[in-house]
């Protein structure tokens, strides 16, 4: 566990929703939330 692991569960379980509810493909979801967990985690580090 670490300090950033509530950013990716945040953001893992947005693009498991939308997924679900069939707006996107299971590789277009983990693609992205991937790119928006990293993100968020180097705004965090940048503070």
């Amino acid at each position: 566990m670490t300090k950033y692991d509530s950013i990716a569960s945040g953001k893992y379980t947005e693009a498991l929703r939308q997924y679900v509810y069939g707006s996107k493909d299971l590789n277009t979801t983990l693609r992205e939330a991937e790119e928006a967990t990293n993100k968020a985690i180097e705004a965090e580090k940048a503070k």
